[in-house]
């Protein structure tokens, strides 16, 4: 989620890059979701094996996913904070900036981060016990 200050630093195959990489985010974090109800058994087992190298990723980079640390570096803006209103650091949150511009109202990061780490416990197990119930 690009501010228009960074655009005219990104420009060209970076800005390219960089918007696959959010879509590419989009589209895992939408399985992430929903791929424990599908009603495919791959589909079940690529959560169960995904999930956790979701999980190592955020552990590894200080509850941020490396999707979001690439995007951020092609865009050349700030990994790990970025500046609100008040002109304070803020950590980013892809999860708590993507509801927030869907819902169109702030989610916190306190928040979101219970929520996605909610979801993807819960849909692993989900997943699991269907793989081992099936």
């Amino acid at each position: 989620m690009s501010s228009p200050a960074t655009q005219s630093i990104c420009s060209g195959p970076r800005r390219i890059a960089a918007d696959v990489i959010w879509v590419v985010h989009i589209a895992v974090m939408l399985f992430l979701v929903v791929g424990w109800t599908l009603p495919w058994r791959a589909a079940w087992w690529t959560y169960v094996v995904g999930a956790p190298i979701v999980l190592l990723g955020w552990r590894v980079c200080a509850n941020t996913c490396w999707l979001s640390i690439i995007e951020s570096r092609l865009r050349g803006e700030p990994v790990f904070a970025r500046e609100v209103e008040s002109g304070t650091q803020q950590s980013r949150s892809f999860v708590a900036e993507t509801l927030s511009s869907v819902l169109r109202r702030p989610i916190s990061r306190g928040f979101a981060k219970r929520l996605s780490y909610g979801v993807l416990y819960g849909g692993f197990l989900v997943a699991a016990a269907r793989l081992a119930l099936a």
